[in-house]
């Protein structure tokens, strides 16, 4: 049987024990940043998604539906030509005057993803993207089972960390390594733009 948000929540109150100090509102924000840590380091397949992006002849931007919930973009595709639109550079993409073309570079501000050139035709982007997940109350968590240990050991450091106990937080830094290299969990893959940084879009 799986582990349930209370599970988690009373595993972090053993650990934090009787202290008046951390509220069981704070607690509950602990467990849940620890989902988001484990979600934000890892590939989780309960976490992909897919949304088709439409982009009007002579413009240069699309909208993104607010109900999109973006922690990173994988990989956008063009519908129209069949080829990929890779990140690219915002200050170099807006430095310049924008031509009628096929697209081929993307960033994202806001619910917008912008592009290189102004659409020469109607186009259809197909997205890839990973979500962050909605806040946890009940119930198991979003992402897989075997990440369930994790979650529990990470919400315990960051609550040694939150009442500064530093040497303990520590241990627990060392318990994780020890988990992780135990599996072979797939990492996330850094998308990278031309300043060499990697694309991250959250809208939360």
């Amino acid at each position: 049987m799986r582990r349930t948000f209370d599970d988690f929540l009373s595993q972090l109150n053993l650990a934090l024990g009787n202290r008046q100090d951390i509220t069981q509102v704070h607690r509950a924000q602990l467990v849940n940043d620890a989902l988001n840590k484990v979600a934000n380091m890892y590939e989780h397949r309960t976490l992909q998604d897919i949304v088709q992006v439409q982009i009007a002849q002579s413009s240069d931007f699309g909208l993104l539906s607010d109900t999109v919930n973006f922690s990173w973009i994988d990989n956008v595709k063009d519908l129209q030509t069949g080829r990929p639109v890779y990140p690219g550079d915002r200050d170099k993409m807006e430095g310049v005057v924008k031509r009628l073309g096929v697209p081929s570079r993307f960033y994202t501000w806001g619910l917008q993803i912008f592009l290189d050139t102004l659409a020469d035709a109607p186009h259809t982007l197909k997205i890839w993207y990973m979500k962050i997940p909605d806040e946890w109350k009940v119930g198991p968590s979003v992402l897989e089972e075997v990440y369930d240990p994790l979650i529990g050991l990470w919400a315990q450091r960051l609550g040694m960390i939150a009442v500064r106990d530093y040497d303990e937080a520590n241990a627990l830094g060392k318990e994780i390594q020890m988990y992780t290299s135990g599996h072979k969990f797939p990492m996330r893959e850094q998308k990278l733009n031309d300043r060499g940084t990697s694309i991250v879009v959250r809208q939360r």
